[in-house]
């Protein structure tokens, strides 16, 4: 939490973006995902690991589309769901990895579990 936010320096020191917070966290679980938010969506898509909403588990991936991008289910951000209806989230609006309550519903596009159901 705290991690300055950015796209451009995603990976380099503690900078990150949405698609690499997952990436890393996920790689600490020895779970290779894609680098991009869409690319996660359709990796969770193409191999079967999607989940409702109602099934939210903290772990599970939360999607969201915000303009049509031309990507994945125009996917534009992704965050990793804590439990309770709360979120981890690197913001490019706040400029920092946050832990905040999920927002945007009318949104959110896609839930996945890349660790399996």
């Amino acid at each position: 939490l705290g991690d300055p936010y950015s796209e451009t320096l995603r990976g380099t020191g503690n900078y990150t973006d949405c698609s690499y917070l997952v990436l890393w966290t996920y790689r600490q679980l020895g779970i290779q995902l894609p680098g991009t938010a869409a690319q996660q969506g359709q990796y969770c898509v193409e191999h079967g690991l999607t989940v409702s909403k109602a099934d939210l588990a903290p772990g599970d991936l939360v999607f969201w589309s915000y303009e049509p991008n031309g990507r994945f289910m125009d996917i534009t951000h992704v965050a990793i769901y804590a439990g309770d209806g709360m979120v981890v989230s690197a913001s490019s609006t706040q400029g920092k990895v946050i832990y905040c309550k999920i927002f945007d519903a009318d949104k959110q596009v896609l839930y996945g579990r890349p660790y399996g159901k």
